[in-house]
């Protein structure tokens, strides 16, 4: 595990507000409303609508990442493309450890980027650091 103050380590701080979480919200339902079409694209997460995800959305994997954080830029695509293989099954969802100091702390989030999954809103497994697609991936089956 590596401390927040070095390369893959990362942390946040600041915050949104409730027009974000609604707007994640609606997103999720439409999502998850039969006969939509999921987007295949993450959603962007933050301290005042990741309860909501989580809760409301049956398989989700968030990515705790930051802008400055290298490895993070290179898990970001992998997501990104898991998000679009498996939309329909899985979301995916970042969110940005400096803006969202409450739910990085709460999940105890030191090192980025960090990738946790959640099953039926509850935390089912997570990982630390980079890894190349078919790690992540095989991490993902083992909930779908």
């Amino acid at each position: 595990m590596h401390n927040r103050s070095k390369d893959p380590g990362c942390t946040g701080e600041n915050m949104s507000n409730d027009n974000d979480a609604e707007k994640i919200k609606q997103k999720i339902a439409k999502d998850l409303t039969a006969g939509s079409k999921p987007s295949g694209k993450p959603i962007d997460l933050n301290d005042t609508n990741f309860h909501d995800a989580v809760k409301n959305t049956n398989y989700l994997i968030v990515d705790f990442w930051a802008p400055w954080c290298g490895p993070c830029r290179y898990v970001s695509p992998v997501l990104e493309e898991l998000a679009r293989d498996y939309a329909g099954k899985v979301t995916v969802g970042k969110l940005n450890v400096d803006d969202n100091p409450m739910v990085s702390s709460e999940y105890m989030i030191n090192s980025i980027p960090t990738i946790m999954f959640f099953k039926g809103g509850e935390q089912v497994d997570a990982m630390i650091g980079a890894a190349p697609r078919p790690f992540i991936e095989e991490r993902l089956k083992e909930y779908l």
